[in-house]
C-alpha cells in the first residue's frame, strides 16, 4: 500500500522547522528494536513475578435432562409443538412437563384469513384442554373439543378469552397456557387451544349449471336463492357450489349451518338462517328431509350445497330449493331447535376467572 499522502498542513509545518528527514533504512531498524523489547518484556517479567494460568475455555449450555419441568413462561415453540387442521382436534406434544405460570398467556400459533371477529357478534370457537404435566387432552368428552355457538362477550366465554378473540380473524388458532388449581390445592398448568372458525362456507368454488336456481350472497351475508321461472324440479337434486376441506357429513351428525328454504313457485323465504349478524343454526342430520340429507352425506365441512327438492320429498306442499353452507359437524348433546346460545355448563372460560352467567 503507497504511503499516505502529506497534507497541506504538514507541509507547511515540515518547512517551518527545517528538520532533515532520516534515511529510510534507519527508521526501519529502530522500528525492528522496538518491536523486539516490547515482546520480550512482559514475557520476562511473567516468569519472575505470576505464575502461569491456563485459559479457562468458554462455558457450553448445558442440555435439558429429559423430564426436567420446564419453565411455564418460555416461549410456547420451547414447549411444545401443536398440529392439526383448524377446526380438528389438535394434537399437542410437550418436550416436557410445564410448570404453571403466574398469569394467563396467549400465542398466536396460525393466523386466519376470514372475517375480523368484533365484540357482541356471532362466532364459533373449536376449544380443547391440555394437561401441562403430560399433554393428555383433558377437554372431558369424547370428541375431544368443545364448540361454542353465539355471541361473543366476556358473559359467554369468560373475561380472560373474549378481548384476545376481538379483532382475531377467523380461521385463526391460538394457544393459552394458564394456572390452574387442582382439588388438593396444587397448582398445574393448563393448555388451551383456541380455533375461530369461519361462520361462511370457505372452500373452492364451482360455478353453478343454469338449471339450478341463483345463489346470491350480499355483503351483509344475507342471501338470496331465486328459481327464477325455472320447471318445477320433479326429482331431488343437489350442486355443490363451494367444495370444503373438511371431515366428511355422517348419518347421526349434528350440523352448524346457514341455510335457507325458499318456495320453488315464489322465490318466498320459508326459513333462513344466513347474515352476518345471525348466529348460524344447529341441524340433526336425523331432522333434515330424508332427501335433503342423502345428499349431503360425505359433504365436506366447508361446503355450501345447493339441492332442489320436488314437493313430495319436502313438505308435501310446494317444491323448495335449499341451500346450505356446512360449518361444522357438532356431535355434543345438541338436538335441532335447541337454543345457539350456550348454557351454563357449555360456556368455555379460560382459568383463572370470574364465574361466568349463560347469556
Amino acid at each position: 500500500m503507497d504511503p499516505p499522502a502529506v497534507a497541506g498542513a504538514q507541509k507547511v509545518i515540515g518547512a517551518t522547522l527545517g528538520r532533515k528527514r532520516p534515511d529510510t533504512w534507519v527508521i526501519a531498524l529502530i522500528a525492528v528494536a522496538l518491536v523486539a523489547v516490547m515482546v520480550a518484556l512482559p514475557l520476562l517479567t511473567s516468569r519472575r513475578t505470576s505464575p502461569v494460568v491456563a485459559a479457562t475455555p468458554t462455558p457450553s449450555a448445558v442440555p435439558l435432562q429429559p423430564g426436567a419441568a420446564l419453565p411455564g413462561d418460555a416461549p410456547l415453540d420451547e414447549l411444545m409443538d401443536v398440529a392439526g387442521r383448524v377446526g380438528a382436534v389438535p394434537a399437542v406434544k410437550l418436550n416436557g412437563p410445564i410448570l404453571p405460570v403466574q398469569e394467563v398467556l396467549s400465542d398466536i400459533v396460525l393466523e386466519g384469513g376470514g372475517r375480523q371477529v368484533a365484540g357482541g357478534e356471532p362466532v364459533m370457537l373449536s376449544v380443547s384442554t391440555f394437561s401441562g404435566a403430560d399433554g393428555s387432552n383433558t377437554t372431558g368428552n369424547a370428541t375431544g373439543r368443545r364448540f361454542f355457538l353465539g355471541s361473543l362477550s366476556a358473559e359467554t366465554v369468560g373475561e380472560n378469552l373474549s378481548w384476545r378473540i376481538v379483532g382475531l380473524t377467523e380461521g385463526t388458532r391460538m394457544v393459552l397456557r394458564s394456572p390452574v388449581t387442582q382439588p388438593d390445592g396444587k397448582a398445574i398448568l393448563e393448555i388451551t387451544v383456541v380455533d375461530i372458525l369461519g361462520l361462511r362456507a370457505s372452500g373452492k368454488e364451482v360455478a353453478a349449471p343454469a338449471d339450478m336456481p341463483v345463489f346470491t350472497m350480499g355483503e351483509d351475508g344475507k342471501v338470496t336463492v331465486s328459481p327464477n321461472g325455472l320447471p318445477e324440479p320433479t326429482t331431488s337434486r343437489e350442486e355443490v357450489l363451494v367444495e370444503g376441506e373438511g371431515e366428511q357429513v355422517k348419518d347421526g351428525d349434528t350440523l352448524v349451518a346457514r341455510y335457507t328454504m325458499v318456495n320453488w313457485k315464489t322465490g318466498q323465504p320459508i326459513t333462513d338462517c344466513y347474515g352476518d349478524a345471525v348466529v348460524p343454526c344447529r341441524l340433526a342430520m336425523k331432522d333434515i328431509f330424508t332427501a335433503a340429507a342423502n345428499h349431503l352425506r360425505d359433504v365436506r365441512v366447508g361446503s355450501r350445497v345447493l339441492i332442489a327438492l320436488p314437493a313430495a320429498e319436502a313438505r308435501g306442499d310446494v317444491p323448495v330449493a335449499l341451500a346450505i353452507d356446512i360449518l361444522a359437524v357438532d356431535n355434543q348433546e345438541a338436538s335441532a331447535g335447541a337454543p345457539t346460545h350456550p348454557p351454563a355448563d357449555q360456556v368455555v372460560v379460560v382459568k383463572p376467572s370470574a364465574a361466568p352467567t349463560a347469556s
